[in-house]
C-alpha cells in the first residue's frame, strides 16, 4: 500500500481535472458521500458509482442497505450507478472486472471514503492501481468525529442503519 493519497486534480486548467472522469466506490454511507463532495470541490469530475452487494441477502455489505437505495442516492448525487451482486468467493474477480470496465470506458480513477481501516484500503488500492487507475482517498486518516461533524455542518442527512453495541457508551 502506498502513501495516503490526497485529492489531486491532475493536469489541465486550474482547479480542473483535465477532463478525466472518476468513479466513486460506495456503500451509500456518509463517508463516501463526503469523499465525493471533497473530490468534486478539488476539481475531480466524478460521474459514476460502483457498488457490490451480497446476492444471498440482496443488501450491500457493511451498511445493509438495498441496491435500490444505493442507486437512488447515486442518481440524486448526479452519478450513474453500477451495482453488481457477488458472493465473497467471486468478489475479487468481480471487482477486477469492474475496474477493467471503468478503465476501458476512459475512467481515470476511483474515489473512496475510507477513514482508518488500512487492510480494507490496501485491498482496494492494490487492485485499483493494478488496473491502471488512480486511487483517491479524500478523507483518509481523519478522525471519525471530525468527519461526522463536517457531514452535519454541510447539512447532509444520514440514516443510521447499524450500530455495534459492543463499542461506545449505550
Amino acid at each position: 500500500m502506498g502513501e495516503p493519497s490526497t485529492v489531486d486534480p491532475g493536469q489541465g486548467e486550474p482547479g480542473g481535472d483535465g477532463g478525466r472522469a472518476f468513479a466513486l466506490a460506495t456503500a451509500s454511507g456518509k463517508d463516501a458521500t463526503l469523499a465525493l463532495l471533497r473530490a468534486r470541490e478539488a476539481g475531480l469530475r466524478v460521474e459514476r458509482s460502483v457498488t457490490l452487494h451480497a446476492p444471498d441477502s440482496g443488501r450491500v455489505r457493511f451498511h445493509g442497505v438495498t441496491p435500490e437505495l444505493v442507486a437512488a442516492q447515486a442518481r440524486a448525487l448526479g452519478l450513474v450507478p453500477e451495482i453488481r451482486a457477488t458472493g465473497w468467493e467471486a468478489m475479487d474477480a468481480e471487482w477486477r472486472a469492474i475496474l477493467t470496465g471503468l478503465r476501458e470506458d476512459g475512467v481515470a480513477g476511483v474515489v473512496f471514503g475510507n477513514l482508518h481501516l488500512a487492510d480494507v484500503r490496501g485491498w482496494y488500492e492494490d487492485r485499483v492501481r493494478a488496473a491502471g487507475l488512480e486511487h483517491v482517498e479524500p478523507i483518509w486518516d481523519e478522525a471519525p468525529e471530525r468527519v461526522a461533524r463536517e457531514v452535519v455542518d454541510r447539512g447532509l442527512r444520514a440514516l443510521v442503519v447499524s450500530v455495534d453495541l459492543e463499542r461506545g457508551d449505550p
